[in-house]
């Protein structure tokens, strides 16, 4: 079964927008979104935040980041010390 989507924008002075959207397409039935992850932009909101943030106003859609960029992400380990 195909799916079908969109790429969402992650600029930081329309997150309302990116909310509206989103929404509209888990109306409309899409099956997911995504947002690209630049951490390194300052006018990008951070995509895995943003995420949870859309999810948890939606209802069937997925989301998921379409660049993750490991290599600029600190590196946290939690090993119980």
């Amino acid at each position: 079964m195909p799916l079908f989507g969109f790429g969402a924008h992650t600029s930081i002075e329309d997150v309302p927008g990116l909310l509206r959207m989103t929404r509209q397409a888990d109306r409309d039935g899409l099956d997911h979104f995504s947002l690209s992850d630049h951490p390194y932009l300052g006018d990008r909101v951070d995509a895995y935040a943003a995420i949870g943030f859309v999810l948890g106003r939606t209802e069937r859609i997925a989301g998921f980041a379409n660049v993750t960029n490991l290599p600029t992400r600190p590196l946290r380990c939690s090993r119980g010390r």
